[in-house]
C-alpha cells in the first residue's frame, strides 16, 4: 500500500521505497503548511496515487480509497478544494523541481544518446497533448449553453535523455480544443532548454510548422523532428553524414 506511511497503516518496504524520495523533501519545502485535516504529505502521496489508479473519475478515485486502502478520514470536498489551492499547486512545482535537481545525477546515467557524438551538449524533448473527458457532474457556464463540452487539453513535454516529464501548457478552460501549434507559439521561451547548442524537440504531425520551425532554429538554436504530413512535398537539399547516429536508428 503506497499511502500507509501517511495514513498511520502498517509499514510496507514497496510503498517506503517509492515515497520516501518525495515525502523526505516536503520539510525542507518554503510552501508547506501544518494542515491537520489533509497534510501536504497526505495531500501528495494521494495525488500520486491518482494518476497511477485505473478510476476514471476523482469520486470513484476517492470510494476506491475507502474500500481498497482503508483511507477513511479524507472527504471528496476535502480533496476536490485541495485541488484548487493556489498554495498546493506552489507546493507541488516547488517539490518537482526540488526532486529532479536531487536525482539528476541518477537520471542521467540512463542516457540513451550518451554515445553519439553528434548529439553532444544538445537537450532532447519529445512533446504532445492530452485530453481527458468532462464528468457528468461539472457545473455548465451559461455562456456556453446548448454546446457540449470539449476535454480539457493538457500539453507535456519528456526529456528523452533523463525520461524527466515537464508540463508545459494548458489548452484553454475545456470549451474546445486547441491545436499543437497553437500552444506551441505560446510556450516557445520554454522550448529552448540546455545550453549553447541548443535543444531537439520530437512532435508528431501536429506540430508541422516549418516557418515556426525555421525562425526557432534560427533565433534560439531549437531544432524540430517530426514526420510528414500526406500533402506536403518537401525538396530534397542534400545528404547529412552522422555514422553513428545512424547505427543508433538502425538498432
Amino acid at each position: 500500500m503506497f499511502i500507509s506511511c501517511v495514513f498511520n497503516m502498517p509499514p510496507d518496504s514497496l510503498q517506503d521505497a517509492f515515497l520516501s524520495p518525495l515525502l523526505d523533501l516536503v520539510s525542507d519545502c518554503a510552501n508547506t503548511r501544518d494542515c491537520p485535516d489533509l497534510s501536504d504529505q497526505q495531500f501528495l502521496t494521494i495525488c500520486l496515487l491518482r494518476t497511477l489508479a485505473p478510476q476514471e473519475s476523482g469520486r470513484d478515485f476517492l470510494q476506491k480509497l475507502r474500500d481498497i486502502h482503508q483511507v477513511e478520514n479524507v472527504e471528496r470536498s476535502q480533496f476536490f478544494q485541495s485541488l484548487r489551492s493556489e498554495r498546493r499547486l506552489t507546493l507541488a512545482l516547488e517539490i518537482s523541481k526540488r526532486l529532479q535537481d536531487r536525482h539528476q545525477y541518477l537520471l542521467n546515467v540512463h542516457d540513451a544518446f550518451a554515445d553519439i557524438p553528434e548529439l553532444e551538449g544538445r537537450e532532447i524533448h519529445a512533446g504532445d497533448g492530452h485530453y481527458l473527458e468532462h464528468a457528468c457532474h461539472d457545473p455548465r457556464d451559461p455562456f456556453y449553453k446548448g454546446k457540449p463540452y470539449v476535454a480539457i487539453g493538457q500539453f507535456f513535454a519528456i526529456n528523452l535523455r533523463t525520461h524527466w516529464l515537464q508540463y508545459l501548457d494548458l489548452a484553454l478552460d475545456g470549451t474546445k480544443k486547441q491545436h499543437d501549434m497553437t500552444v506551441m507559439r505560446r510556450v516557445s521561451d520554454q522550448l529552448r532548454v540546455g545550453d549553447k547548442k541548443g535543444a531537439i524537440w520530437v512532435w508528431d504531425k501536429a506540430g508541422i510548422d516549418t516557418a515556426f520551425w525555421q525562425k526557432q532554429k534560427q533565433t534560439r538554436g531549437v531544432y524540430f523532428v517530426s514526420r510528414l504530413k500526406e500533402n506536403m512535398k518537401p525538396q530534397k537539399c542534400g545528404d547529412q553524414d552522422c555514422p553513428s547516429l545512424s547505427r543508433a536508428l538502425d538498432d
